[in-house]
């Protein structure tokens, strides 16, 4: 008992905390626990219960990975082509943005059209094309800077 409750104390994190806790949350009772380790709470005791049960007594939580996808070069060619071609320009321009590529290039585009707009004619193009475009948030991201 005496050196889980100092694994405990020497833990950094809360989440090492309740799998050390978990180990004895459903044997030892919270008043004996409470005892050897004088800073614990009855929501984390029980939070630890809940923990064995899910995960097992001591184990890990598995960890869920965001996963990003890579962008196709093309993609974002075809996508810069499109919004700097007279396909978009379809009044009068009212300014325009700056947009600075990786290459330190710096191309001029016309603010004629609101974003969601060139993305759902940009995405119809696609369609029509059959090419696979990038997602309509990245598109709309990129047309964000």
């Amino acid at each position: 008992m005496e050196a889980l409750a100092q694994c405990y104390q020497a833990s950094d994190t809360w989440q090492k905390r309740r799998q050390i806790l978990s180990i004895l949350a459903d044997k030892v009772r919270f008043t004996k626990l409470l005892r050897y380790i004088p800073c614990l709470t009855n929501y984390r005791f029980t939070d630890a219960k809940r923990h064995c049960l899910t995960y097992g007594r001591g184990g890990p939580v598995k960890s869920l990975r965001a996963f990003r996808r890579d962008i196709a070069s093309s993609q974002i060619k075809r996508f810069i082509a499109f919004i700097t071609s007279s396909h978009i320009v379809q009044d009068l321009p009212f300014g325009e943005r700056s947009v600075t590529l990786s290459n330190k290039e710096n191309l001029k585009i016309p603010n004629v059209m609101i974003p969601k707009r060139v993305v759902k004619q940009y995405l119809a193009d696609c369609d029509r094309m059959s090419f696979k475009p990038l997602s309509r948030s990245t598109l709309l991201r990129i047309l964000a800077v």
